[in-house]
């Protein structure tokens, strides 16, 4: 079995099977494979390179590469943009056929949370590259360990501060689809630093807190307007009333047209 998941900039592999891809390279981006059980083993420029579960490998931009994959393996593969690893990372270069170090069940974990939001069809646009950004949080995580200290301990000393424009934004424009990349610009920050520096001021990521306008403006429209359920959720910007109804029930515990009911 083979799940493939795109995001626009990143293309996400989970592959459960025997697999044999040909020899390939890619022009800028690079490939993380990493065995979540059993092994694999890569071939790079006629040298064998064998992962077992948990090693994972950045095959750089340019680089001739084959993947093996046995049975009975799983393996997790994210191919992305070189530079733009790189660039959040910190790291002026990533070194050669070093193997990084993964935990297989909180890659998993991860993997399947990007799995269902990414596979649904009502996702918005700020949710996708908010998931995008979470992909490269967690890439972050672990090729950090291999920074030299003095790097490590200069960016985690590192703080943002997150702009009011921005909030002051989201209120006036929370009906919209909102880009990830617009309010990053706003707060003068990558799109990585301001998820984080976001919830560190807020308490929620940017889409959460954007639903979270958008669900209370529903119940108040709910209570006090004869608008139907269908009319109200394209009016806040949800992409159907079938993802208007999810997300109302998950923050409020009861769907659109019960609430409307108690509130008579």
């Amino acid at each position: 079995m083979k799940i493939r998941m795109d995001t626009g900039k990143t293309t996400l592999w989970k592959i459960n099977e025997a697999y044999q891809c040909p020899p390939h390279k890619h022009e800028e981006d690079c490939q993380i494979t990493i065995p979540v059980y059993g092994t694999s083993h890569i071939l790079i420029d006629s040298k064998t390179i064998h992962l077992a579960d948990g090693e994972g490998l950045i095959i750089h931009p340019g680089e001739h590469h084959e993947l093996h994959i046995p049975h009975e393996s799983s393996v997790i593969v994210i191919q992305t943009n070189y530079y733009k690893l790189t660039e959040i990372t910190g790291m002026e270069s990533m070194d050669y056929q070093i193997k990084y170090r993964f935990k297989p069940e909180v890659m998993n974990n991860h993997f399947r949370k990007w799995t269902e939001t990414l596979l649904r069809q009502d996702i918005d646009q700020l949710e996708n590259q908010e998931t995008e950004q979470h992909v490269f949080s967690f890439l972050m995580s672990n090729l950090m360990d291999k920074l030299p200290l003095t790097k490590k301990a200069i960016r985690s000393n590192l703080s943002d501060r997150m702009n009011p424009i921005v909030i002051e934004y989201m209120h006036d424009h929370y009906k919209d689809q909102l880009n990830l990349n617009t309010l990053a610009e706003m707060a003068c920050q990558s799109k990585y630093h301001f998820i984080r520096t976001f919830k560190e001021a807020i308490g929620i990521p940017p889409y959460q807190y954007l639903l979270q306008l958008r669900i209370e403006e529903a119940k108040t429209k709910l209570r006090t307007t004869c608008l139907t359920v269908t009319d109200i959720s394209f009016e806040l910007g949800f992409s159907s009333t079938s993802q208007f109804y999810r997300i109302f029930h998950q923050a409020t515990g009861t769907t659109p047209k019960h609430f409307r009911a108690h509130c008579k």
